[in-house]
Order: C-alpha cells, then structure tokens, then sequence
C-alpha cells in the first residue's frame, strides 16, 4: 500500500470520531435553541432567526435608496432612510422603496438555525 492511502486509512478513524461529535453536539445545540415545554424558541433561538429578517430588510433598505441617499437602522426594528432628491423623483422612489419593503421575506428553513 503507498503511502498516501495508508495516511487517509490511519486518519479515518479520527474524522469518523469528529464527525460523531459534530452531530452530537448540533443535535444539542438545536435542542438548546427550542423551549422543552413549548417547543417555541428560546431567546438565543429567536434571536438568531430575527436577525436575519433584521439584515434581509437593511439590505433591501440600502438597496432601494442607493447612492442618493442614506439608510439607517435606529434600534430593533426601526429603520430610517434619508433621499436626497435632485431630480424631483422622490415620490415615484418612495412609492418603490414601499413595494420593496412589504414583500413578504422568503427563507429556507434551515435546521441548525431552528
């Protein structure tokens, strides 16, 4: 046997054990995020899963006011956005920036998140 293979044989054993461990400790993890009596998320769950609705509305926030203006996050979920308008056109960006924010935000679930 050459020695590349022998390596990847001795080492098998130590990433088998790994991964055991890792899904191990993910499975405690996800049970550690969920509430034992209710089944809803604990802070640190919830959490985890409203930030990402946080970042997804910043992005679309920033994205829809772009270079002639500025967006701001104030706190929890409050946001503010500031158009400087030399073009007159505020109103047609704002009517977009409304669409852009109420559509609703697609997530896959992921379950190492839930």
């Amino acid at each position: 046997m050459n020695a590349p293979a022998t390596i990847l044989l001795s080492a098998l054993p130590w990433v088998a054990g790994w991964a055991v461990h890792a899904r191990i400790l993910h499975g405690r993890l996800n049970t550690a995020r969920r509430d034992p009596l209710t089944g809803l998320r604990t802070r640190d769950g919830f959490t985890r899963r409203a930030t990402a609705l946080l970042a997804a509305t910043a992005a679309r926030l920033a994205h829809a006011v772009g270079r002639a203006g500025v967006a701001g996050r104030l706190g929890g979920d409050e946001f503010a956005a500031v158009l400087i308008d030399p073009h007159g056109t505020a109103a047609d960006r704002f009517a977009v920036l409304a669409r852009v924010l109420a559509r609703p935000e697609r997530f896959t679930i992921d379950p190492t998140q839930a």
